[in-house]
């Protein structure tokens, strides 16, 4: 019986669509739109990491305890620094070690003076196994 009913419902829909039964241009439009704007990947997605200032802003302050991290020299991070940033100078013999012990259950937040160290940085705690990893772009100097 399901097989009739799913038959008829199919037949139906044929004759519906050849008759112009088609949804108004505009409905039309609205669907395609949502789809776009569903799909399209946000700057949080790109596949190296990095976000805009304002993003990095943005998320930083919207998620709860986040870990921040500022991969420049300790000189560099005397000169300035996001405000409640953790220095870890990439060039320490253990600076891989001091990123294994960064929680994965918490965002992390990183950045060097112009994006170089923090992108090979980003790569690091992605092959760790950090899932929310934030790369800010152009680094602390375009944060300034």
């Amino acid at each position: 019986m399901k097989s009739v009913y799913s038959l008829l419902v199919v037949f139906l829909m044929a004759i519906y669509c050849s008759c112009g039964g088609a949804a108004p241009e505009s409905e039309s439009a609205k669907i395609e739109e949502t789809t776009i704007s569903t799909t399209a990947p946000t700057l949080s997605d790109s596949p190296d990491g990095q976000v805009s200032k304002e993003r990095f802003a943005s998320l930083l302050s919207s998620m709860t305890n986040p870990q921040l991290i500022d991969v420049r020299t300790l000189g560099e991070f005397k000169e300035g620094s996001i405000e409640g940033a953790l220095n870890i100078d990439f060039y320490n013999d253990d600076f891989q070690s001091q990123l294994k012990s960064l929680d994965k259950d918490r965002p992390v937040f990183i950045y060097c003076k112009s994006g170089g160290r923090s992108a090979k940085a980003y790569k690091m705690l992605k092959d760790m196994g950090m899932e929310k990893v934030y790369d800010l772009k152009g680094g602390y100097s375009g944060w300034e």
